[in-house]
């Protein structure tokens, strides 16, 4: 992606990036400000005052992209059921490995 498309993105209230690189810094979207601020140090922003027309189009690496919140899926009894079986017998069988060198004197 380039700056004129984060840009125009930005204005048109469209969905953009949470974390990007731009200038080899790692910027994160903070939307209370509507800005982007370096991970590292919160109060430098990406400022678009500097950005002349030069620089619209360099490109901006996306690091991380908003995901839409959804309601997961119900967890399923059966399968919970099966994995922590399975759980218990892999227990089991490690302690009884445990068991089997302690027989043998190892420590």
């Amino acid at each position: 992606m380039k700056i004129i498309d984060l840009l125009n993105k930005i204005a048109n209230g469209e969905e953009i990036p949470k974390r990007i690189i731009y200038d080899q810094f790692v910027y994160v979207w903070n939307s209370k400000i509507e800005n982007y601020q370096r991970e590292v140090d919160e109060m430098t922003t990406l400022n678009w005052d500097y950005i002349t027309i030069n620089c619209l189009n360099e490109p901006v690496e996306i690091l991380d992209k908003l995901e839409e919140k959804k309601i997961p899926e119900k967890l399923d009894d059966d399968e919970y059921e099966y994995n922590m079986k399975n759980e218990i017998l892999f227990m089991r069988k490690i302690n009884e490995i445990i068991d089997y060198l302690k027989s043998k004197g190892d420590e």
